[in-house]
């Protein structure tokens, strides 16, 4: 059978059978397994020999439209030469020769398809190496599934493991752990409906991706039928693209032209602009000196105004003092003889005031020596007087941080007493859910009865694992007296804790009474306080006095420099009226030079994009103008910085008035605070004795419901043991099916993927031996041709011989 197959094919088996053997791959191998070794799945190595076998189908059509043609020439020639049958007489040395000849031509033929026979061979090899290929990748799939087998039992065996510790250890976490298994059920489940869902996707996938290839290949159709349409398309935009670039040809020409253009009109513009700019300059020069002239003639006519006023006071001074001086003159006349008169009688009071001076002086002396003593005596008051100052300030300080203190002391125990409350609060909670776990276990325990009743008439044939059960069961008791023993040391100590409790609340409520106590006596303190407060507020009452004095003499500043502000706007109108009407000069030289460029335009026509550039030259020459309107601004800062100081003063006199109003508030505060305080102390002296008697009843109560709830716990403990074994036994059952299933999905996989790729195999082959004989036929059918045209070229040279002879 080797022998009579062609030669690629057998090329194909013999490559097979190496590889079989286990001989090592070369690097063309290597390279050629990238597909697979980047994905898991054999899908992608499938696809490459699909796309190899339809290569191959379309090199096959190929060769035969290529060698159709030339077997029906060769076919037509063989036949005229049978027709002759003068071929006979051919001598044996010269047919020999020929025939040669006709081997050649045979070889040249099959030397054209030799490049086909090294395609297919390459194709064929490949696809085996594919195959072989798939083959690995199974076997490494089995081994990661072997080893994923024996993860899973150890992970089983760990969770077994842990399930029972759990069990015998923590049975106050019962619903903890159904919880996780609960879990554990819902996720093996979503990962099942996940999978599920992966593999319908899958599928939509590959529908999706056929439709996408049938319009590619509809696509492909149309555009080779409609390929002459696309060339003549072609050839239509080359055109338009010369005739484009013709045109752009002809436009930079004409751009050329206005460039030239555009630069002999900017010469012309920069003549016209350094005139304008010169005579700019000149007339910046004369304002100038205006300026100065108005400035040194607004000084002088501002100093003889000054000298003016204080001429004019002075006169008016002076005419004052006349009339005064007229009046004090008869005044003294009248005076002179009163003065006389009285001259007479004042000598003689004199006489008797010396008398008098003399005791006065000696009574001077005796208080001026009284007042030194007094005055050191007023210094060592003042003194002392200081320092009980700073002596009552540290007691202050002192007092309130003791009374700060107690507040914080107040807060910790109102906290506290929340505290208990929420306490109290979760203990109901903690009572409501386990009455709804219980129900919830009852409703569990009934489940649990018809499964054990389901049970035993399951197994009630099954003698020998009762008995193991049995034992199991003995176990389990023991176990469980070992955990009642352990609880009853709970309850023991939890007693333990409750009788600390209790005495930590007597001592709190003896803490309390001493607190009350120490309060009563820090008010009667604080009342003292209260009225050194009181004199320290009037004795800083006086600074406050002078203070608002103080702000009167600012507000008389304020009036002064608003007067000042009214005569520096009235300056700066004056300045805007003088820039007005320089502004108007500007005004009328700008419109010059305007009908100078009007008539620029006229002769400019072609070139409209220099002379916007021009209009925005001229522009600048506006901007000139705003040199006056910065003089302007300068004014503007200075009035904004005496504005900037007024309203300094009037933050001061602000904060100053904030400052008495917060001196006013605090005294206020302290006596709301005094009065709250008086009175949360009550309310809270009530609350804690009322908050006492509810934490007694609920000690006895949470006690009671301990030893219930202990109870209870062993009875679940022993249900949830129950209901665990089954879990364990489900969930190995569940186990079980969903490897079955998985096996039976990868088997179901592999064997289509298999039966695709050998009917595939199958109809290359077979298409490949028939194309194989047709090529031999027309082998044969050139071979046979050539041999009549030698027996033809061999009778004309004999009758050419003969003619000659």
């Amino acid at each position: 059978m080797a022998s009579s197959l062609p030669a690629p094919v057998t090329g194909a088996v013999a490559a097979a059978a190496q590889l079989r053997r286990g001989t090592n791959m070369t690097s063309t191998d290597n390279q050629r397994r990238r597909s697979c070794e980047l994905v898991n799945t054999p899908l992608p190595c499938v696809n490459k020999a699909l796309n190899h076998i339809e290569k191959l189908e379309g090199k096959i059509r190929e060769w035969l439209m290529q060698n159709e043609d030339i077997a029906q020439n060769k076919c037509g020639k063989w036949t005229t030469c049978m027709m002759g049958n003068n071929f006979s007489t051919v001598a044996p040395e010269e047919m020999s020769a020929l025939q040669v000849k006709g081997n050649a031509i045979l070889d040249k033929a099959q030397g054209g398809d030799s490049s086909m026979k090294i395609d297919v061979n390459a194709v064929i090899s490949e696809v085996v190496q594919l195959i072989w290929r798939l083959e690995n990748d199974r076997q490494e799939a089995e081994e990661a599934l072997k080893l994923e087998k024996e993860r899973k039992g150890r992970l089983v065996t760990q969770i077994d493991l842990l399930s029972k510790w759990k069990l015998y250890n923590f049975p106050e976490a019962v619903q903890k752990e159904y919880d996780v298994c609960a879990q554990d059920h819902s996720e093996l489940q979503w990962l099942i409906s996940c999978k599920k869902q992966e593999l319908e996707k899958a599928r939509e996938t590959m529908a999706k991706t056929e439709a996408v290839k049938i319009r590619l290949e509809e696509k492909i159709d149309f555009i080779e039928k409609h390929r002459p349409l696309l060339d003549d398309k072609l050839n239509l935009e080359g055109d338009a693209m010369s005739r484009i670039k013709q045109a752009q040809a002809e436009a930079t020409i004409l751009l050329n032209e206005a460039d030239i253009k555009r630069m002999s009109a900017q010469m012309s513009f920069e003549k016209v602009t350094a005139e304008a700019n010169q005579e700019r300059n000149k007339m910046a020069a004369k304002v100038a000196d205006l300026k100065r002239n108005l400035q040194s003639c607004r000084d002088n006519l501002s100093n003889s105004e000054k000298k003016w006023e204080e001429y004019s006071t002075d006169l008016v001074n002076t005419d004052k003092q006349i009339e005064d001086g007229k009046k004090l003159y008869s005044d003294l006349l009248s005076e002179k003889q009163q003065l006389i008169e009285s001259e007479n009688s004042w000598n003689q009071q004199v006489n008797d005031l010396k008398y008098e001076l003399d005791a006065e002086e000696k009574k001077y002396k005796d208080l001026s020596n009284i007042y030194s003593t007094l005055s050191q005596e007023a210094e060592i008051l003042e003194s002392d007087f200081q320092a009980q100052l700073s002596d009552l300030e540290q007691q202050l300080h002192k007092k309130l941080h003791a009374l700060r203190g107690l507040e914080y002391e107040n807060k910790t125990l109102d906290l506290e007493n929340e505290d208990m409350s929420i306490k109290t609060a979760n203990s109901h909670k903690t009572r409501s859910k386990l009455e709804a776990d219980i129900k919830r276990m009852q409703k569990s325990q009934l489940k649990n009865e018809e499964q054990t009743n389901n049970a035993t008439n399951e197994l009630s044939g099954v003698s020998g694992s009762h008995a193991a059960a049995k034992r199991k069961l003995s176990e389990l008791e023991d176990r469980s007296s070992k955990e009642e023993s352990r609880l009853k040391n709970l309850v023991d100590t939890l007693r333990k804790q409750t009788i600390d409790e209790v005495k930590a609340a007597q001592l709190t409520q003896a803490r309390i009474n001493a607190i009350i106590a120490e309060r009563h006596q820090k008010q009667k303190e604080y009342n003292k306080m209260k009225e050194e407060l009181v004199k320290a507020v009037e004795e800083i009452e006086r600074p406050v006095a002078a203070l608002e004095a103080e702000i009167v003499k600012l507000t008389n500043l304020h009036a002064m420099k608003a007067k000042k502000l009214k005569n520096i706007r009235q300056q700066k109108i004056h300045c805007d009226e003088e820039f007005s009407v320089t502004q108007q000069q500007f005004t009328q030289q700008k419109n010059n030079l305007q009908q100078q460029l009007t008539d620029t335009e006229m002769k400019l026509h072609g070139v409209s994009e220099q002379l916007k550039k021009t209009i925005e030259r001229t522009e600048n020459f506006q901007k000139s103008t705003q040199d006056l309107i910065q003089y302007g601004n300068i004014i503007e800062k200075a009035i904004k910085s005496t504005e900037k100081a007024i309203a300094m003063l009037q933050q001061n006199n602000n904060l100053l008035e904030l400052k008495l109003k917060d001196i006013e508030d605090t005294s206020k505060h302290l006596v709301q605070e005094i009065e709250t305080y008086t009175e949360r102390m009550k309310t809270e002296d009530e609350d804690n004795n009322v908050q006492l008697q509810i934490r007694q009843k609920m000690q006895k109560q949470s006690s009671d419901n301990l030893e219930t709830a202990l109870k209870e716990n062993v009875a679940l403990a022993k249900e949830y043991r129950i209901l665990q074994s089954n879990y364990l036994d489900e969930k190995d059952k569940l186990m079980v099916n969903y490897e079955s299933r998985i096996k039976m999905e990868a088997t179901l996989r592999d064997y289509l993927q298999i039966s695709v790729l050998q009917s595939r195999m199958h109809r290359a082959l077979v298409e490949f031996f028939k194309q194989r004989g047709l090529y031999n036929q027309a082998g044969l059918a050139s071979f046979q041709a050539a041999s009549q045209e030698n027996a033809q070229k061999i009778l004309a040279v004999q009758l050419a011989r003969h003619g000659t002879s």
